[in-house]
């Protein structure tokens, strides 16, 4: 019976993505009048906050990117951590790359 009960778990699991995937697909209008699928519009959302100094913003970006920093490379030499405050310092961290 355990068999039927974690093929009927599994079932549920694998719709729920489905219904996840589905939406996601969906259009959405940004403010700027730009018909964009839901993921697109999240991954911008989330992108901004990240620049903008979010740091679970940013560690969900470099997730969703494969670029996860390790946790060392986060850090500067005096241990502060390596957080851009604004467009212009995060820009100035990617161009020393």
């Amino acid at each position: 019976m355990g068999g039927i009960a974690s093929g009927e778990a599994r079932r549920r699991k694998r719709d729920l993505r489905q219904v996840v995937q589905m939406v996601l697909d969906e259009k959405v209008k940004t403010t700027a009048g730009e018909e964009v699928e839901k993921r697109v519009a999240m991954v911008r959302v989330q992108v901004k906050q990240a620049i903008e100094g979010d740091v679970k913003s940013a560690r969900l970006v470099a997730d969703w990117s494969g670029e996860a920093p390790t946790r060392q490379e986060l850090m500067g030499e005096d241990g502060a951590p390596l957080i851009p405050r604004s467009v212009e310092e995060a820009q100035k961290l990617l161009e020393s790359e």
